[in-house]
């Protein structure tokens, strides 16, 4: 809200989803001006932002989500059993990869004539979170450090795979990585 000039109000609400937050606060603007001395003039602007979904998502995937989620409630529920509900879950997977895929498709038939959203869609496919959260290590100390996270991760696949190993030497057995065999095997 910005007070221009002397008489004049000009509220800006962004919205995100609804608009009842800011529809109530300039109807309490409103009324403070009608019960002021002076009246003032107001503008009120809304802008809508489109909330992020992904290209491939559309009203067919969506009705294809609430149906999963639905099942997913009744299969919890006891009214359907877990066969259906991982049937309803798998074609919902299919339509969603159909979708990827025939988006994937687009884009690469139309990458000469709109190049940007081409690169987009491959830039954003780029990003990847690489954080690992806070770890005990051998000790069973808190790390949040990285180097000290590393340090913890080798020791605990030091101790799995060295006590793996020598049990397997103990009862005779070699490991996959030694024989090259899918199996194990006796000596």
């Amino acid at each position: 809200m910005q007070d221009i000039g002397d008489n004049n109000i000009v509220v800006l609400c962004v919205l995100k989803g609804g608009y009842k937050f800011c529809a109530d606060l300039v109807e309490h603007i409103k009324t403070l001006s009608r019960n002021s001395e002076r009246s003032v003039s107001m503008k009120v602007d809304f802008v809508r932002l489109k909330s992020y979904h992904p290209a491939w998502l559309n009203r067919e995937i969506f009705g294809e989500l609430k149906h999963k989620k639905e099942a997913y409630k009744k299969w919890k529920l006891g009214q359907m059993t877990r066969e259906e509900y991982k049937n309803i879950a798998q074609a919902c997977r299919g339509v969603i990869r159909k979708a990827k895929a025939q988006l994937e498709l687009q884009l690469a038939r139309d990458r000469k004539d709109n190049k940007k959203g081409f690169y987009r869609y491959v830039s954003n496919k780029k990003k990847v979170r690489e954080s690992v959260g806070p770890l005990l290590n051998v000790e069973g100390n808190l790390v949040t450090d990285d180097v000290e996270k590393t340090e913890a991760l080798n020791a605990s696949f030091f101790f799995f795979f060295f006590f793996f190993f020598f049990d397997l030497h103990r009862q005779g057995q070699r490991p996959d990585c030694c024989t090259g065999q899918h199996s194990m095997r006796r000596r």
